[in-house]
């Protein structure tokens, strides 16, 4: 019997079964089909940002955005999406802008200054757009504060050197033309120059203001109903004018010996027109009547208008006299010099008379009582030997 004979391509089968068995056995297993590429645009859908309200002449809230999907809904990377805007509509930050990963494009809208409804389209070359629209309605105005003019100081009875400010601004902080603003002098008197001013095209309302006649603070206020911050308050201070009256307010009328200095110290106050206090004038004194001293000779006003000096009177018993003068103005003060104690006895009569013995002489003997400055002394007692 003969052993089967095998071709050489017999003899090659079991190594091809043995190739292809490796082949089944490294394979990692079964792959699925690869992803499909992104495809050619076919719609333009709003995604958000349509049918907002907004001020007129301000931003949206929200941004515009839309997508563009190919025929499996799919986003479509890098398409160029172009923006317009109706008359009148506002503006928009970019008028062209690409798709992004997910097949977005967004815009920013700024309204126009006319009110109601607006539209922007998005649209892609070839395809329907996209339309949003937005409502204007004229701005509120939201806030008022202080822009100027506080803190100042004048004369009294004086107007300030700068007016009085305040501003209105809308909610995003725009400012408010066309806003009246209502205007008062509440505190220490004075007035302003109009009970209502509008505002500009910054927002911005002014008022002049005169201090009252009193010296100290005053105030202000600027205010517009239903608004955050109202009313605005101002504050300023009005300072004595200049020294125009003088008057005696102590040391008038006293009496005291002669040579010697009063009890009290003589006083005058300065005032302005107003009949404020002025602090710091000078005021010069000066012995019109019956000798003595004044010191100082110039005194000067404390913080409520009043100068002193001392007064030391002359050594003639009888009416004194000084007078103030300051700004124009003068005051007179009197005093009256009493005698000091007794002190000699003068002959004042009678001396060197004849008659006959026994008998009286015909005019009567006089002693004068003085004291040291020669003033005569009433009430001493005179003793006769």
């Amino acid at each position: 019997m003969h052993a089967p004979r095998f071709t050489g391509a017999a003899r090659a089968l079991p190594a091809l079964a043995f190739l292809l068995l490796s082949c089944v056995a490294d394979s990692p297993g079964p792959v699925g089909p690869e992803p499909e590429p992104q495809g050619v645009p076919v719609a333009v859908s709003a995604v958000s940002g349509a049918g907002q309200t907004g001020a007129t002449e301000g931003p949206l809230g929200g941004a515009l955005v839309v997508r563009v999907t190919d025929g499996g809904g799919r986003g479509v990377r890098g398409v160029a999406v172009a923006w317009t805007v109706s008359p009148d509509g506002g503006t928009l930050s970019a008028a062209s802008t690409p798709t992004d990963s997910a097949g977005e494009a967004r815009t920013n809208w700024t309204l126009g200054a006319a009110a109601g409804t607006h539209t922007v389209t998005a649209s892609v070359s070839g395809l329907p757009a996209a339309v949003f629209t937005a409502t204007a309605v004229p701005p509120q105005p939201a806030k008022l504060e202080a822009a100027g003019g506080d803190g100042q100081s004048a004369a009294a009875g004086a107007p300030l050197a700068d007016s009085l400010a305040v501003k209105v601004s809308y909610a995003d902080g725009r400012p408010a033309p066309g806003v009246a603003v209502a205007w008062a002098a509440t505190g220490g008197g004075g007035a302003v120059s109009a009970a209502g001013t509008a505002t500009g095209a910054d927002g911005v309302a002014r008022v002049r203001w005169t201090l009252g006649a009193a010296a100290g603070e005053n105030t202000a206020q600027a205010s517009v109903a239903g608004l955050a911050g109202s009313p605005v308050t101002f504050r300023a201070t009005a300072r004595a004018g200049g020294a125009s009256a003088l008057s005696r307010v102590g040391g008038d009328g006293q009496s005291a010996t002669v040579g010697t200095a009063l009890p009290n110290a003589l006083a005058v106050r300065v005032a302005d027109a107003g009949g404020n206090p002025v602090a710091g004038a000078g005021v010069t004194w000066m012995v019109t009547a019956g000798g003595g001293s004044v010191a100082p000779a110039i005194a000067t006003t404390d913080a409520e208008g009043v100068a002193r000096a001392a007064w030391t009177l002359g050594t003639t018993a009888g009416a004194n006299a000084v007078t103030a003068a300051a700004a124009g103005a003068t005051a007179g003060f009197a005093a009256t010099g009493t005698p000091g104690p007794a002190a000699r006895v003068e002959r004042a009569g009678g001396d060197g008379q004849s008659a006959l013995a026994g008998s009286a002489l015909p005019a009567p003997l006089v002693a004068r009582v003085a004291d040291a400055h020669g003033n005569a002394v009433e009430g001493a007692t005179v003793g006769w030997a």
